[in-house]
C-alpha cells in the first residue's frame, strides 16, 4: 500500500480540479496516529469529480485515525465539491467520506455511489456546512457507533438520496 494523495492548505485562490482518477490500495495500519496517511486528504477548496476510491484502508488498529477520504475546509471561502465519485470496497474506522467545516466554508457530496464498505460510516460529518444530495448509499456494514450517514454538529441538508441495505450495529441508518 501507499499513503494516498493530499491537498493541503494554501494561501490565496485555488481553482484546482481532481477528476477522472482511480485511487486504490492506500493503506493505513499504524499502531499510533499518523496524520495525512489516509487515501485522500483535502484541506482546501477543491472540485473532486468522476473519481473512484477502491480497496483502501484507513484506521486499522487505532480508533482516532482519520476517514478514508477526508474533506475539511480551512477557510470561510473554501468550497469542496465531491461529485459523481464512487467509494467502494474500503475499510475505515471513522468513515469512508469524512467531512468537517469547523473553520467555515461549505462541502457538497453529490451524485456519488458509496457501497460495499466495512466498519465505518459511509458519510461521517462533524462541524458541518454540508449538502448530501442525489447519492446512492448501499451495502455498507457499519459497526460500533457508526451508521450509513452519521452527522454531529452543524447545518446539513440530506435530500434525493437512495439509502438502502446498510446494516448498523448501534445507530439508525441515518444518525444525526
Amino acid at each position: 500500500g501507499w499513503n494516498g494523495i493530499h491537498f493541503m492548505t494554501i494561501a490565496g485562490t485555488d481553482n484546482s480540479v481532481f477528476s477522472n482518477n482511480i485511487i486504490k490500495d492506500c493503506k493505513y495500519g499504524y499502531s499510533s496516529a499518523v496524520l495525512y496517511s489516509n487515501a485522500f486528504t483535502c484541506y482546501r477548496q477543491l472540485v473532486i469529480k468522476n473519481c473512484t476510491f477502491e480497496h483502501n484502508t484507513s484506521g486499522t488498529g487505532l480508533y482516532v485515525a482519520d476517514g478514508m477520504v477526508t474533506l475539511s475546509t480551512q477557510n470561510v471561502n473554501d468550497t469542496i465539491v465531491f461529485d459523481r465519485c464512487v467509494v467502494k470496497n474500503c475499510y475505515s474506522v471513522f468513515g469512508f467520506v469524512r467531512n468537517e467545516n469547523y473553520w467555515g466554508g461549505h462541502t457538497s457530496i453529490t451524485n456519488s455511489k458509496i457501497h460495499d464498505n466495512h466498519l465505518g460510516s459511509a458519510i461521517f460529518g462533524n462541524w458541518n456546512n454540508l449538502l448530501i444530495d442525489g447519492n446512492e448509499i448501499y451495502n455498507n456494514d457499519s459497526e460500533l457507533d457508526n451508521s450509513a450517514i452519521r452527522i454531529s454538529t452543524g447545518n446539513v441538508i440530506i435530500r434525493n438520496n437512495k439509502i438502502h441495505h446498510n446494516p448498523c450495529e448501534k445507530l439508525a441508518t441515518i444518525g444525526c
